[in-house]
């Protein structure tokens, strides 16, 4: 079985160039950034959906709560019943979690008090992954 996100590599690299488009500074973390404007002004800056590559699309970016924003995908490839779901997910979270303290961009997000929440579903709309990258990830 081929994997999705060809190892993750692609995907992680173009979703970070969605994550420069509204600056995020420490400042806003006593009240907290406006996340559903972050994620209205990202997407005015793209037309979703949009792929990410061969097995994967960007659908939508909105603010879950106060505290949290959502990047949701579809992995255009693979249905429910041809995907394994725990091991998916695990190699999601390893991938993300793994480049999250190199990023420049979710960094400023993470000052910000901002969650990080990447929402994977089939191409028959199952659910196969949510990963959440809490603030405190890069913290010693």
């Amino acid at each position: 079985m081929r994997w999705p996100l060809c190892c993750l590599g692609r995907a992680c690299v173009l979703l970070v160039v969605f994550l420069f488009v509204t600056p995020v500074s420490s400042a806003h973390a006593q009240q907290g950034p406006d996340l559903s404007a972050i994620a209205a002004g990202m997407k005015a800056r793209m037309k979703l959906p949009v792929a990410i590559d061969s097995d994967t699309r960007l659908d939508d970016i909105r603010a879950l709560s106060k505290h949290e924003l959502a990047y949701f995908m579809t992995v255009v490839t693979h249905t429910k019943a041809s995907l394994n779901r725990a091991l998916f997910a695990r190699k999601m979270e390893r991938s993300l979690k793994a480049g999250a303290c190199q990023n420049p961009n979710y960094l400023k997000f993470f000052n910000a008090g901002v969650t990080l929440v990447f929402v994977y579903v089939t191409n028959d709309s199952a659910e196969v992954a949510r990963v959440r990258l809490a603030p405190n990830l890069c913290k010693p």
